[in-house]
């Protein structure tokens, strides 16, 4: 049974690339326009595909084109690139949800790999401890849509105790 719907999951994705492969052999085209209207195509296309990431990397791993693959890049770097490679962005570590799995192995191992700043408020290494975890996921092969679901029950909790009256 799931080895059925893993096939079906592919087979979708697969017949989705096929139909976009047409428009992305246009974003190398000389003329403007054409480049211009498969972009909109391509990004109509992938706004409503639930494998949105999935298709992305397979076109930028299919078009070795220079420039095809910086056009798919320039499709999807607002939505994805924003965020996650700008440390001062992240809310603190400690601000993972309290149910989160190995919360305290996880805050312990790279609250020691953080840089200390020695200033009398650690924030900064809280900044960077958060950072160090959220790249070690990225290079795990964690999704960025779950990475920032995990960044936004972090944010909240993090003004729920602003909000509280706990901020120094």
């Amino acid at each position: 049974m799931l080895m059925q719907a893993i096939s079906l999951l592919l087979l979708t994705i697969g017949m989705e690339q096929a139909l976009m492969e047409p428009m992305v052999k246009k974003l190398g085209d000389s003329d403007y326009t054409v480049r211009e209207k498969s972009r909109v195509l391509l990004e109509k296309q992938l706004a409503i595909s639930p494998w949105e990431e999935l298709l992305v990397k397979g076109l930028k791993k299919d078009w070795k084109d220079l420039e095809i693959n910086r056009q798919i890049h320039f499709l999807t770097h607002p939505k994805w690139g924003s965020s996650l490679t700008v440390y001062g962005k992240y809310p603190w570590l400690d601000s993972l949800p309290r149910d989160y799995p190995d919360r305290g192995k996880i805050i312990s191992i790279y609250w020691n790999k953080a840089v200390s700043v020695h200033d009398g408020k650690d924030y900064l290494r809280w900044r960077h401890a958060t950072y160090l975890w959220m790249t070690d996921l990225q290079k795990q092969g964690h999704w960025t849509s779950s990475l920032r679901k995990i960044q936004k029950e972090m944010i909240f909790n993090e003004l729920r105790w602003k909000r509280d009256g706990r901020y120094p």
